[in-house]
């Protein structure tokens, strides 16, 4: 594994743990796309705009914890929840300027990547 993607499996581990803690801080979780209420345990970590977009792919408003079911299935209709649901919980647009800045040719360095992987972690705590 080369230092970049160490960097970048930091950055991914800490979004990992900040997005656990933030939208499930008890034993259940709310899926953000679907709305289920379900065990902790079976969440997982979902991008609205996908990992591959580097500017938003440790953005915290674009990750949020949903069912297997939201990330497996249906990436159409939950697409349209999650941009629902992301415009009522951050305020309208929301959804339209995560897809603006996704768009953006983003090109981190290491010390950047490992820059963010500890603004998480600091988040966290």
């Amino acid at each position: 594994m080369t230092l970049r993607q160490k960097a970048e499996e930091a950055c991914d581990e800490a979004l990992r743990e900040f997005v656990r803690l933030r939208d499930a801080p008890g034993y259940v979780f709310q899926c953000f796309a679907c709305r289920r209420h379900l065990p902790k345990i079976t969440g997982t970590v979902g991008h609205f705009r996908k990992r591959r977009h580097l500017a938003t792919r440790w953005y915290d408003k674009n990750c949020h914890l949903i069912c297997i079911k939201c990330q497996d299935e249906n990436r159409s209709e939950n697409e349209l929840n999650y941009a629902y649901w992301l415009d009522e919980t951050y305020g309208k647009g929301t959804a339209e300027q995560i897809t603006i800045l996704s768009n953006r040719d983003v090109r981190y360095t290491v010390p950047e990547l490992l820059d963010i992987a500890d603004a998480l972690r600091k988040r966290i705590k």
